[in-house]
């Protein structure tokens, strides 16, 4: 496979994400990675006229805006999440199918995560792994709280599940440095860099958890925990939408600047 199929499945699924691609932005990304999949680039490269550091790179670049574009429109990714103990921990998906598409099996997806080759930032941080991780909490987050599966459980398992997908993306956030870090003063030159699709894709998921549990805390009993744990929902949705406002100060807005 040469190296113009790969740029050219790149490039459909970031042109799905632009403003010209709107209206065919989730036929592209599907159709991306469906077709990483069926040439085999979630797995170690056994062709050897293939370019694997290429192949690679074009899998995790699909699956990240899979990842994203999913979580966003509500259904199920064609590329589940792999166990990279090192990146995801150790909790398995349950490879839920979409569109009579059979989703690929955790333990399917191996193969190695490679730079990408952009600037760095100055400080020590690996903006393309971060976006990894952010999108493995997308993945769990769907399976956990939007999906099918995740209706029928009871209110107190789902409130659980809302604090333990809370937990991970608090943890993901800490885990970025401070100067790049959501919730931290916003300047033009970080906007710049590249942060400010890390900023909306946090308060993206931010947003939805504080919906659901504003949503979910309807159906629970009625308690003094209850009412300060609806309070702290609704300051967190609030805060959240604050920021998202305040960020759009920083959108240089050009034909080609993403829209999610």
């Amino acid at each position: 496979m040469n190296n113009t199929l790969n740029y050219g499945m790149n490039v459909q699924a970031i042109f799905g994400s632009n403003t010209a691609g709107m209206g065919i932005a989730e036929f592209l990304s599907l159709e991306a990675a469906r077709m990483a999949q069926t040439l085999g680039y979630h797995r170690p490269m056994i062709n050897p006229t293939e370019d694997e550091a290429t192949c690679y790179r074009t899998f995790w670049v699909i699956y990240y805006l899979d990842k994203g574009l999913t979580f966003m429109h509500g259904r199920s990714s064609v590329s589940q999440p792999p166990l990279f103990p090192r990146l995801w921990g150790t909790l398995p998906s349950t490879g839920t199918n979409t569109a009579g598409i059979q989703s690929i099996a955790d333990h399917d997806v191996s193969c190695p995560i490679i730079p990408t080759g952009e600037a760095r930032f100055k400080v020590d941080f690996d903006k393309f792994v971060s976006c990894l991780r952010l999108g493995r909490i997308w993945s769990k987050a769907y399976e956990r709280l939007f999906s099918v599966t995740a209706n029928l459980n009871p209110i107190g398992q789902y409130e659980i599940n809302i604090d333990a997908i809370k937990s991970e993306l608090e943890a993901w956030r800490r885990s970025l440095p401070e100067e790049v870090r959501p919730g931290s003063p916003i300047s033009g030159t970080r906007m710049a860099e590249g942060c400010l699709r890390l900023y909306y894709a946090y308060y993206d998921i931010s947003i939805a958890l504080g919906r659901l549990s504003l949503y979910v805390g309807r159906k629970a009993a009625k308690s003094e925990a209850h009412k300060a744990r609806m309070k702290a929902a609704e300051n967190d949705l609030l805060g959240s939408a604050r920021a998202v406002a305040r960020l759009t100060t920083c959108i240089d807005i050009r034909p080609y600047t993403p829209i999610w």
